[in-house]
């Protein structure tokens, strides 16, 4: 018995004469008869097989001989084709292979002839239902298999029901195939893959059920796309391709983090929907499960977003026997990697899928197939193993570089070229969304160069230099940078002569070294925007250099200086193109390198380059949120200058450094007073060395950063008055230095803060107009910085918040268009920060606040359901991040306040049940961080807000006594912090009045009235003394309002008419108008009756003694609207239309008021 793949299924293959007889039609009905009159002569021959098909009966003649392995790989191409509609495919076989040609039209004439060569099920011959799952329509299908919308009636959820094409039902492989594919899927637990719900057997029929999953397949999307420029798409196009493409009745849409695929360039679209299958199949990949089909048709997109992987019934699990023979080909010809096609079964792995994935980007960056020539199987296979696809900037010049490379490094054809491992195929796509190096290489003469110079030894490093230094620079980094690219040059020639007359000579040759590498690099080059790129090969070019002087002269003081000043210059730039673990590995190198053997003195230019590299570590260990560690490198920094015998001004500036340092990392940490000291200092340093350093030292920038800072920090904490000046001072610093020069890199950085900064500053002191202009000046200049520098991690830091403060700036002011825009555009910029640098707790932090505030104008706009999907993907990124060794207190604050924030919008869209889960977690984050750090005041006010929305929702689904609770407890947590005097004073006692009454509204609604009155009264106090610390504030002075009218209703409940009446006409010492107080004691009244008329009883008062007191109380409303009139109401009849004296409207006494007034009848 031989194996041939047939479509997607191997199957075990007999001559068809050997089979046992089925009827020829192809319906399913029909065959069963056929089916169960065998079964007998199937139990003879020893049963169903174990995987499932028939076995051969032995008593049948056999009268033809087995089909040799060569042509049954001829005829399961050519039944795959014919399959797939291609009718022209028997006749091309045969002509490719004449001497098989009779035997390979006989095996498809009798394949044809059983009926197990045709049409695929229609709706005739499927079935209604099949065991709990009642058929609904077709919804696709492929070579063997067709996919029906199904309903599970036990459950009453939609799914996708697949089942195999009937021509292929009777083949035993086909059976193997589902179990397979359900076993394959069964391991693999991955948003990006479709999770297989059952797998059974019905009247004959074998099934797999799936998760339904509203989109289409990228085969469909490239279908409505034909014929489209792809140098015109956007997001948007594909966003508009799924949308029509998706069937109206697949169910609803799922929610993805990944939708801000729409959002950008149709590069950076491809790139995402490659990302998200290459990590989906490097889940599947780990746990030992290949797909070896990857096309577009196996790729799905939803109306949200996500990408998710399908179909592995050809896949295979590593650790088992290879379910083909040598020179087997599984798949699709068009994305069939070349190894595979040579029958290669040794080399066919997890590279495989990667070269089909290329492929398949390659199609969705220039909407044409990489191989595919449709009219011929075998040009086909003849473009794949040339390997030479046409260039993709050619057919979309749009394309970047780094795109094309990337895309090709995955399809070479060479497996041993490709990217090792999925993992590393989807960093490399998240490196060019977010315009980081990528890690795919074309060799060029640079590499050969630092080749060349891995095989000489140090003392041959100055005669090899000239020859590097011949290769040139990147012209692509400096065809728009011409006076960079002179500077550059005049440098390298020096070099060049140097390092020629230095044949002998080390020290010329270090000079050469350094003067090309670190002169350009650090002083001219990190200037010239778009350079990172070339700064990073010259040090990579510098350190292979000193790696060598280091194996000859390692005890060379000089050569340990610059070499460990190398190191330090490449942590510093990982750091700023956000690398992370390879920082750090530099930087530690740079420490070691550095290092003195004993703790005495220390020469000053190695002590300086030592405390550098310790700040350095401590700047790169801070992002990731490690401050403790990064405490740690700034005190060694400071022990390293204490070691120098003389206190020069470079040390003194060096010290300021460290000191600033510290002040930021204290301010992010939220050590406020220490921070503030820690910011004084730096700026006494710095103005004290400012003077007597030479001005590449860059005193002027770092002395307006600590002056920056130290404004911040005040502004925060409520003296904003204070924060001006030094901000003034600050940008007067940065405005100095552009006097006659373009800004440097940190002068510029500088100068966006100043201004951010400076607006939030205005606005704190309500200058609003020019606190907006501020801040849309520094946005607008942070867009023409990103620019610049498009790979820079700190630029788009700054963009994400500057886009976010104006955001909270324009919604505060009332343009809720404007808000919108900069929100969604800071989510933008947020997303590709954290997929630049995903360890990055900075990152993550300032796209989970972009979130938060996106969410909050989602929600004032009225766009519910949009602010909780924002709110979830900041929360998926903070989870990620809490659940990282290391979690630090301001993530896991932001974590819990975003999750209360979803719970408030989730309460809006009556979502109870979710609005108390994610309160629950809210307040479970906030409780245990409040027990770790029970200094931080603003944790334990949150966790107070986080217990009355959980509060909140308990008393929505009746757990009155646990809302209470709630209640209770966060009025617990706010009264210790409403007596400290500060600018969240108001604040505090405000949120504290609003506990007492929702506490004095659920004791009413339990009947104790007395203690309602006691949380009213309360509610009051607080409240009251809010409104007398912002007394032009117009919302503390209407929940003021709000509090008192509790009070009046408590009182009317207990029925203490006359001391309602008193606390009703409080309203008159009001700063309100006579005419407004008196309508507020009019409402007051009328709500009184209301809301006796609608309780279903009074605690203590009779049915008859509600009813006069209802009447009473709206007889005073009546009174009270009258005297509103008389004091000067503006509109009476609008007045006495509102539906708070709905109630009214039969009384006489009111109708008489409303024609007095003028209302019509």
């Amino acid at each position: 018995m031989n194996r041939v793949w047939v479509g997607w299924v191997m199957f075990e293959y007999q001559d068809p004469r050997h089979l046992v007889a089925a009827s020829p039609s192809h319906s399913v009905r029909s065959r069963r008869p056929a089916r169960r009159a065998l079964r007998p002569r199937m139990v003879a021959a020893g049963g169903p097989s174990p995987a499932g098909g028939l076995r051969v009966d032995p008593s049948l003649p056999v009268d033809h001989p087995t089909p040799s392995g060569e042509i049954l790989q001829i005829v399961a191409a050519c039944i795959e084709r014919l399959e797939a509609g291609e009718k022209g495919a028997l006749d091309e076989a045969c002509r490719r292979h004449p001497q098989h040609a009779e035997t390979i039209r006989r095996h498809v004439a009798a394949v044809r002839e059983q009926g197990l060569l045709g049409p695929p099920l229609d709706s005739e011959s499927v079935p209604q239902r099949l065991g709990e799952f009642r058929i609904l329509r077709k919804l696709g299908g492929g070579g063997m298999g067709v996919v029906y919308l199904a309903e599970q009636e036990s459950l009453g959820r939609k799914v996708a029901l697949k089942l195999i094409r009937g021509g292929h039902l009777f083949f035993p492989g086909a059976r193997a195939r589902f179990r397979r594919e359900a076993e394959a899927a069964a391991r693999l637990q991955h948003p990006g893959i479709v999770r297989v719900h059952a797998v059974g057997e019905d009247q004959g029929l074998p099934y797999l059920v799936q998760e339904l999953v509203a989109g289409c397949t990228l085969a469909e999307v490239l279908a409505e796309l034909h014929g489209r420029d792809p140098e015109q798409l956007t997001g948007r196009d594909l966003a508009a391709a799924v949308a029509v493409r998706t069937p109206a009745d697949t169910g609803p849409l799922m929610l993805a983090p990944g939708s801000a695929v729409f959002a950008g360039s149709w590069e950076n679209a491809c790139l995402h929907l490659a990302r998200e299958t290459a990590e989906a199949l490097d889940h599947a990949h780990r746990r030992g499960v290949i797909h070896r089909d990857i096309k577009p048709s196996n790729l799905m997109i939803t109306p949200a977003g996500q990408v998710l992987l399908l179909d592995f019934g050809l896949a295979h699990a590593e650790e088992e026997s290879r379910l083909t023979g040598p020179g087997s080909q599984l798949g699709s010809l068009a994305y069939m990697p070349p190894e595979q096609l040579r029958g290669e079964v040794e080399r066919t792995d997890a590279r495989s899928d990667l070269y089909s994935l290329g492929v398949t980007l390659y199609e969705l960056l220039c909407l044409q197939a990489a191989y595919l020539i449709p009219s011929s199987s075998e040009a086909t296979r003849a473009r794949i193993m040339e390997a030479r696809p046409a260039s993709l900037r050619r057919l979309n010049p749009r394309l970047s570089w780094e795109a094309e490379t990337v895309c090709l490094t995955a399809m070479d054809p060479d497996p041993a070229r490709r990217y090792a491992t999925a993992a590393d195929f989807a960093r490399d796509l998240g490196n060019v969304v977010a315009r980081r190096p990528i890690e795919a290489r074309r060799p060029s003469a640079w590499l050969r160069a630092r080749r060349f110079v891995q095989r000489h030894p140090a003392g041959a490093a100055a005669g090899v230099l000239a020859a590097l230094l011949l290769v040139g620079v990147p012209t692509g980094y400096l065809v728009q940078q011409n006076a960079a690219l002179a500077r550059i040059t005049e440098e390298r020639n020096a070099a060049k002569e140097e390092s020629a007359r230095a044949e002998a000579n080390f020290d010329l040759a270090l000079q050469a070294v350094d003067r090309l590498l670190f002169r350009v690099s650090s002083e001219k080059v990190r200037e010239v925007p778009g350079l990172e790129q070339l700064e990073r090969r010259l040090i990579e070019d510098a350190l292979e250099f000193y790696r060598g002087f280091l194996s000859e002269r390692g005890t060379d003081p000089r050569v340990r200086r610059e070499s460990g000043r190398a190191w330090r210059r490449a942590g510093e730039l990982q750091t700023l193109l956000g690398e992370s673990a390879e920082a750090e590995r530099s930087l530690l190198e740079a420490i070691r390198v550095l290092e003195p053997p004993s703790n005495g003195p220390v020469e000053t230019g190695q002590a300086l380059e030592l405390a550098r590299a310790h700040q350095s570590l401590a700047g790169n260990w801070g992002r990731l949120g490690r401050r403790e560690q990064a405490a740690g490198e700034l005190e060694a920094a400071h022990a390293v200058l204490d070691r120098v015998v003389e206190a020069t001004a470079e040390v003194r500036s060096c010290r300021g450094e460290i000191q600033l340092n510290e002040g930021l990392l204290l301010h992010n940490w939220g050590r406020f007073e220490q921070a503030d000291r820690a910011y004084a200092a730096a700026i006494t340093e710095l103005e004290a060395a400012a003077p007597h350093t030479p001005v590449e030292a860059r005193i002027p920038e770092r002395l307006a950063e600590a002056l920056m800072g130290r404004a911040e920090l005040l502004r925060l904490l409520g003296d904003a008055a204070a924060a001006m000046p030094l901000l003034e001072r600050g940008i007067a610093l940065v405005e100095q230095q552009r006097a006659g020069a373009a800004l440097s890199y940190e002068l510029r950085i500088a100068l966006v803060v100043a201004y951010v900064q400076q607006g939030e500053t205005l606005l704190a002191m309500k200058r609003v107009d020019e606190g907006l202009a501020r801040l849309r000046l520094g946005t607008e200049e942070l867009e023409r910085f990103a620019a610049d520098y498009p790979r820079n991690t700190d630029v788009r830091r700054l963009m994400v918040r500057g886009q976010r403060k104006l955001a909270e700036a324009l919604r505060g002011s009332g343009d809720s268009e404007g808000a919108l825009s900069a929100g969604l555009r800071s989510v933008e910029v947020g997303e590709e920060l954290v997929a630049a640098v995903p360890e990055d707790e900075d990152a993550c932090r300032e796209l989970a606040s972009a979130c938060r505030s996106l969410a909050q104008t989602q929600e004032a706009r009225g766009d519910a359901a949009g602010a909780a999907a924002t709110l979830a993907r900041g929360i998926v990124r903070l989870r990620s991040l809490v659940a990282a060794a290391e979690p630090q207190p301001e993530a896991r604050r932001l974590l819990g306040v975003s999750q209360k924030q979803l719970a408030i919008v989730f309460v809006d869209l009556e979502r109870l049940e979710e609005a108390q889960a994610q309160a629950l977690e809210s307040v479970r984050v906030l409780e245990e961080l409040a027990a770790e750090y029970p200094g931080l005041g603003l944790t334990q006010e949150e966790l107070a807000q986080a217990l009355e929305v959980l509060g909140v929702t308990q008393e929505f689904r009746g757990e009155l006594e646990a809302a209470e609770s709630s209640y209770r407890r966060g009025i617990d947590l706010f009264l210790p912090l409403v007596v400290a005097v500060g600018p969240e004073q108001a604040r505090r006692l405000g949120n504290t009045a609003g506990l007492y009454n929702r506490l004095c509204l659920l004791l009413r609604k339990a009947g104790r009235l007395d203690q309602s009155l006691e949380a009213a009264e309360a509610a009051i106090r607080h409240q009251q003394a809010a409104a007398e610390l912002l007394p032009q504030n117009r919302v503390a002075n209407q929940r003021l309002w709000d509090n008192r009218q509790e009070k009046v209703r408590c009182l009317a409940w207990l029925g203490r008419e006359q001391e309602a009446a008193a606390a009703a006409e409080e309203f008159l010492d009001s700063t309100a108008q006579p005419w407004s107080s008196w309508r507020n004691i009019a409402v007051a009244f009328a709500s009184c009756a209301f809301t006796m008329s609608q309780a279903p009883e009074i605690p203590g008062m009779t049915a008859a003694e509600r009813e006069r007191a209802i009447a009473s109380y709206s007889g005073r409303a009546v009174e009270a609207l009258r005297e509103a009139i008389a004091a000067g109401a503006p509109d009476p009849t609008g007045m006495l239309a509102e539906p708070e004296f709905g109630l009214l409207s039969e009384r006489a006494d009111f109708q008489a008021l409303l024609r007095q007034a003028g209302a019509p009848d």
